[in-house]
């Protein structure tokens, strides 16, 4: 079984690129830079917003479906 490999560019906001199961790569030139996995991506909402580092909840609401992400 394969899978469809998702592919992002470095400069790619995260609306623009959806976070599948696994991770997605960061590629530029035919040349993997990284993988950015739903960790990275929660981590970063958890900066933005300026929560502590430790100790916060927060409750993210979103359909349960592929590409459900707004663009």
């Amino acid at each position: 079984m394969t899978r469809k490999l998702v592919t992002l560019l470095p400069e790619a906001s995260v609306a623009e690129g959806p976070v599948v199961d696994g991770g997605s790569t960061v590629v530029a030139e035919e040349e993997l830079l990284g993988i950015v996995t739903s960790s990275d991506v929660m981590r970063a909402l958890v900066t933005l917003v300026g929560l502590p580092e430790a100790g916060c909840r927060i409750k993210v609401r979103a359909p349960n479906r592929t590409g459900s992400w707004p663009r």
